[in-house]
């Protein structure tokens, strides 16, 4: 019976050691395919750490119980519970990776291809998800590339894709993990910050002109700058936004730097709500 004990626990260990490695090896994968894990798959992740945490040890203090006190009928018992639970650990890896599958496809399914950023319809339907959630402000930019016609047909259509590329980096990183930023389409994009003073958004909006700015001394020959229309509200409980609110009058603010010479924002404020 001993003999039998000792055997469970060395095969156990030994399948424990390589849900350890190949765990290791898939949270690494994972963080690296994500820029970001959402809240469901962190608990999963972090259940399953903790299993393969509690049979490490209890494997541990198993080994310690026949060195020590050597009680055969209750270590031959003991040691097929923690073999067992091992095998259970090691049947749930596959459902790991078809969990992470299925959340690469969808990242994929809800990417802009190009630049990385949210596509349209994902990023419709995380500002719209963020509205019903509220909060103390919301602002939703909407930024287009002036002149951007201009890089197509002086440098090329291949050179423009760079520079798509180079605005959703900086764009990137004007936000926070929180935030939304999606290609609305062409040379166009959209952000949704929640949160943010007035003062807060303004600078985000300054910065990401400034960089675009940067991006257009690459290219000289063309006047590439960037237009930036904001509608901001601080929700009204008594009152509806939806998202057609906030684009609309986000595009009305985007019209009004066009007409007043482009390469710069501006701000609407008191928009038309929809009563509840």
């Amino acid at each position: 019976m001993r003999i039998l004990s000792i055997l469970f626990v060395a095969v156990g260990l030994l399948i424990m050691l390589i849900n350890v490695i190949e765990f290791y090896l898939f949270e690494k994968k994972l963080s690296a395919s994500l820029d970001c894990q959402t809240n469901h798959l962190k608990l999963i992740l972090h259940m399953y750490l903790i299993l393969l945490i509690f049979f490490t040890f209890a494997y541990g203090a198993m080994l310690c119980e026949f060195c020590l006190h050597g009680n055969d009928r209750m270590g031959f018992f003991v040691s097929q519970i923690l073999f067992w639970g091992s095998i259970f650990v090691r049947i749930n890896l596959p459902f790991l990776r078809t969990l992470y599958q299925t959340i690469i496809e969808t990242k994929l399914n809800e990417t802009d291809a190009l630049t990385g950023l949210l596509n349209t319809n994902a990023g419709r339907k995380n500002v719209e998800q963020a509205l019903l959630q509220g909060g103390e402000t919301v602002a939703v930019f909407m930024i287009d590339l002036d002149h951007f016609k201009q890089i197509n047909d002086i440098y090329g259509h291949i050179t423009g894709d760079e520079v798509i590329k180079k605005v959703a980096q900086v764009i990137r990183n004007s936000i926070r993990p929180e935030d939304i930023a999606s290609r609305f389409g062409g040379d166009e994009f959209m952000l949704c910050i929640l949160n943010q003073s007035q003062e807060e958004v303004e600078a985000k909006a300054k910065f990401i002109n400034e960089q675009v700015m940067k991006i257009g001394t690459q290219y000289n020959k063309a006047n590439l700058s960037s237009s930036i229309g904001i509608s901001f509200m601080i929700p009204n409980s008594d009152y509806k936004v939806v998202y057609e609110d906030f684009i609309n009058q986000a595009d009305k603010a985007l019209y009004h730097v066009k007409r007043s010479g482009k390469n710069g924002y501006h701000i609407l404020q008191n928009m038309v709500y929809l009563k509840k």
